[in-house]
């Protein structure tokens, strides 16, 4: 069963760009390891309600199979790790 990861963005929020960067890095470098990933990109400030209901106030965020996984833009062990539960 494939992984879902969504990746909570803001327009113009270079950590962001850094963070969707990362991941789609770590999850090309590793897909064997990992499996299949779908990744969905989610601009907050055109679906506010992803917000509240993750109680996101800061971007980036990285939601993994429906759980907050990460606020801030992970580090690519930590994100590993997640990915790998």
């Amino acid at each position: 069963m494939a992984k879902h990861v969504e990746i909570l963005t803001s327009s113009g929020c270079q950590r962001c760009e850094q963070t969707v960067k990362t991941i789609q890095r770590l999850i090309e470098s590793m897909r064997d390891k990992i499996g299949d990933i779908e990744i969905k990109i989610i601009d907050l400030a055109a679906n506010p309600e992803i917000a509240l209901r993750y109680m996101i106030m800061t971007t980036p965020a990285v939601v993994i199979d429906g759980k907050l996984a990460f606020v801030g833009v992970p580090k690519e062990g930590q994100l590993l790790k997640k990915l790998l539960e």
